[in-house]
């Protein structure tokens, strides 16, 4: 009885060391999570601040156009005053991480333009730039860009503004602007400034 066993052991253990085998290994806990990974969105506020380190360099009058009211204005400007209206396209939602973090991409390729749009959008009704267009030649990189447009949504207690702005790489800027107050009627300002007007 007792040589009878040992053979119907080796079988029992066969079967458990067959059964181990065919286990899924663990998963590794370290691996990378691909929903984390970086994003490659278009560093709109990298462009920007170095459009306006161009502006900087240069040695021209830097021109302003102001439509309010049914009036219109120009004069020339410093180049503080040109920084300080610039600003507007500089806003913190556009920061690297808020933006990667709270807009979505799309990308469009016109093929009578041969141009690219970049679309970046959100769903947060709290963020002020809603949505950012930017426009780029088909070429290597972004070392093409058209232009910049960026739609600001500012809400106070009493007053809503919107403010669509439109940045002409490498020569203007231009903020239409819409102020609606309880007490009132709709304001419309379109605000251009000028700094390169030559080929």
């Amino acid at each position: 009885m007792r040589t009878s066993i040992f053979p119907a052991l080796a079988v029992i253990l066969g079967m458990i060391i067959g059964c181990k085998d065919n286990e899924q290994p663990p998963v590794n806990q370290n691996l990378p999570d691909s929903t984390k990974t970086n994003k490659a969105y278009f560093p709109v506020l990298d462009f920007l601040k170095g459009e306006i380190m161009m502006v900087d360099s240069l040695s021209a009058g830097i021109q302003k156009y102001i439509v309010k009211d049914s009036k219109s204005d120009s004069s020339y400007i410093p180049l503080e005053e040109f920084k300080r209206i610039a600003k507007e396209f500089l806003p913190e939602d556009l920061n690297s991480e808020a933006f990667e973090k709270n807009y979505k991409e799309t990308a469009f390729f016109d093929q009578t333009t041969h141009l690219y749009t970049f679309t970046y959008s959100t769903d947060n009704k709290d963020l002020d730039v809603q949505r950012v267009d930017v426009l780029v030649n088909n070429g290597e990189g972004f070392d093409k860009v058209k232009s910049v447009y960026i739609e600001k949504y500012i809400i106070s207690a009493d007053t809503s503004t919107v403010k669509k702005m439109y940045w002409k790489a490498g020569r203007s800027l231009l903020i239409n602007s819409e102020t609606i107050r309880a007490s009132g009627n709709p304001e419309l300002q379109q605000l251009k400034v000028v700094w390169r007007n030559w080929d």
